[in-house]
């Protein structure tokens, strides 16, 4: 049995939690008619759906999983409706909470890789001009363009040579 300082530590560190939880996710919880889905949490724990926070040493960080899984599993099984639809930005916040859950994230497009920079692009384009121009073509191009030149410049001693084969010309005797 906790002692009554450690209960009354717990219970500040489960307020503070929820308090953090409904700052984080205000964009979700925004369609929502907040006593409805509060109701609807404590009758989630107190069924006992909650056992992950007993198996961790008790803290805020572990309060606030706990609560953003409860959320989400509310939200799948439509124990929670949205009383306006979900903005943009609640239907990141869902997604994020999906993410650090992983509840239903097979549901979830794969996040894009970002778009390749200018930078990116152009230094492929050197490395496949240098591996596929001649050279005189490609000297040409250097000249014709200055940022060009830097990349070639920046990124010269990692292209490879694209000699395959080497003679020795020096004379025998």
């Amino acid at each position: 049995m906790l002692d009554k300082q450690k209960q009354k530590e717990q219970a500040q560190d489960l307020r503070l939690a929820l308090n953090t939880f409904k700052r984080n996710h205000r964009e979700f919880l925004a369609s929502f008619n907040l006593k409805e889905v509060m109701d609807a949490f404590s009758a989630f724990m107190e069924l006992g759906n909650i056992d992950d926070i007993f198996e961790a040493e008790p803290g805020i960080p572990v309060y606030l999983k706990s609560y953003e899984q409860t959320i989400v599993t509310l939200f799948d099984r439509g124990a929670i409706i949205p009383v306006l639809p979900l903005t943009a930005l609640g239907i990141a916040d869902l997604e994020q909470m999906r993410r650090k859950t992983g509840i239903g994230v097979e549901s979830l497009s794969p996040i894009a890789p970002p778009a390749p920079t200018a930078a990116e692009l152009l230094e492929a384009e050197v490395r496949q001009d240098f591996a596929t121009l001649k050279s005189d073509d490609m000297r040409r191009k250097r000249q014709s363009n200055r940022a060009y030149e830097q990349m070639y410049q920046k990124i010269a001693n990692t292209l490879g040579s694209s000699v395959t084969t080497v003679y020795d010309l020096t004379p025998t005797n």
